[in-house]
């Protein structure tokens, strides 16, 4: 047996073991999912993507995350044009347009047996023979890689109780509006809260509230909702959307603007949304309960916008 062939099937077992030991066994997929990768459909273990491309060797990369309720992809116009937006402003031309990806899409989700799912899409500027910073002279053919896997909801321990989180400096590059691969930062930042026993890690950027490691936080204060105005220094989250539509219904009012460590501490109930996490309440940050009263327990607007997101997610798979 060859290096290579011995390499190939250690990966092949490494994959197998990896979802053989899924929780969700009933409802469980294929041993060996099917993946997309730059126009052919194979198992995961088949996938090779070179190591001279630039995704791998710069982080020349963006993707995103869909989630799927019911086999139903939720805002993915809105998902599907942030990938663009992203891709645009690296200058990755894609052969690619929306019609291809939704249908990339619908086939991941129906060739995957669960009725919840996530979907993640990467695509690289593609692979380069000669490793230099500056982008090759030539135009490259981007690497497009996506699969599917279980969508785990939050849990109602999460949502009764909330979730915890520390504050720590934002030390991320200037440009995170763009959904880029380069989450080194982001990795060290959770890792730091995981290390605190905490969920997230809330961060600032010269006194300004930025956002979460993967995610986006919303303050609550006498009944309405304040989030961070519109920077290239935050990623601009398919939730902010989705908050929007739901806070609409509700009658609540959104102020984005700048917003400091005090407003955090001072904060009547703290909110965190992402495309897993939905939307769950922060009740802890840095060990101290954010409730005044000394209870940590989710606040009535989070109970309110909670109603209207599940209610959004039912509406959309029916």
């Amino acid at each position: 047996m060859t290096v290579r062939s011995l390499t190939d099937w250690f990966f092949r077992v490494y994959i197998l073991a990896s979802y053989s030991s899924e929780s969700d066994s009933k409802n469980s997929v294929a041993q060996d999912p099917i993946v997309y990768l730059n126009g052919e459909w194979l198992p995961l273990s088949e996938a090779r993507i070179s190591p001279l491309d630039r995704g791998f060797q710069f982080s020349d990369s963006i993707y995103e995350v869909i989630p799927v309720y019911q086999k139903r992809a939720f805002y993915l116009e809105s998902h599907i044009d942030r990938l663009f937006r992203s891709l645009g402003r690296l200058k990755i031309n894609l052969n690619l347009q929306t019609k291809d990806i939704r249908q990339i899409v619908d086939k991941l989700i129906n060739l995957d047996n669960h009725f919840n799912q996530q979907i993640y899409i990467q695509i690289s500027r593609g692979i380069s023979p000669v490793r230099k910073h500056a982008f090759p002279s030539k135009i490259l053919c981007p690497t497009f890689f996506s699969m599917t896997s279980l969508l785990e909801r939050p849990s109602e321990k999460d949502i009764q109780l909330g979730l915890s989180a520390i504050t720590l400096k934002d030390n991320r590059w200037l440009r995170c509006d763009i959904k880029s691969t380069a989450l080194l930062a982001n990795v060290l930042a959770r890792q730091q809260a995981a290390e605190k026993k905490a969920d997230e890690a809330i961060l600032f950027r010269n006194n300004k509230l930025s956002e979460g490691a993967a995610s986006s936080i919303w303050l609550v204060k006498n009944g309405k909702l304040y989030f961070p105005k519109k920077s290239k220094k935050i990623l601009e989250g398919i939730r902010i959307e989705v908050i929007s539509d739901i806070c609409k219904t509700l009658n609540i009012s959104i102020t984005r603007k700048d917003l400091s460590i005090q407003d955090l501490f001072s904060a009547d109930e703290i909110l965190l949304t992402s495309a897993t996490k939905e939307v769950l309440p922060i009740t802890k940050i840095d060990k101290k309960i954010v409730d005044k009263n000394g209870i940590a327990e989710p606040g009535p607007i989070f109970k309110m916008i909670r109603r209207e997101y599940d209610k959004l997610i039912q509406n959309h798979t029916c």
